[in-house]
């Protein structure tokens, strides 16, 4: 466990970043996947392992890039985290990501890089 498992864009306008640049360099296939966020399949099938989203004016939602790493306990991780010495960016949250439940978080490591966990729940 504890493998990056997903990666995020977040920008100001994800519809032209998907359709003048990255499906034109990359051929990735997208999937919508709820309000501000859409899936890219980078391996040319149905495993969406990245995605593009909408900037918000909320945290985990400005504009940079982002990578998860999958563990077995969002909570208990970032609990860890903070133990460490890190900062919560954003507090573990489950929500459905194309058609699978997850439950993610971000946090700022001590030297400021923010980092996600994902857990794919049942």
């Amino acid at each position: 466990m504890n493998t990056i498992t997903f990666s995020e864009i977040v920008t100001e306008d994800p519809k032209s970043l998907i359709d003048d640049f990255y499906s034109r360099l990359f051929d990735w296939r997208y999937q919508d996947s709820g309000p501000g966020f859409t899936a890219i399949s980078t391996d040319g099938g149905i495993t969406y392992s990245a995605g593009i989203a909408k900037t918000q004016d909320e945290p985990g939602f400005r504009k940079a890039t982002s990578f998860y790493i999958e563990v077995d306990d969002v909570k208990a991780t970032i609990a860890e985290v903070v133990a460490l010495s890190g900062t919560v960016v954003m507090p573990p949250t489950e929500f459905p990501l194309v058609g699978k439940q997850v439950c993610i978080a971000m946090f700022k490591d001590p030297q400021g890089n923010v980092i996600g966990l994902i857990k794919h729940l049942e």
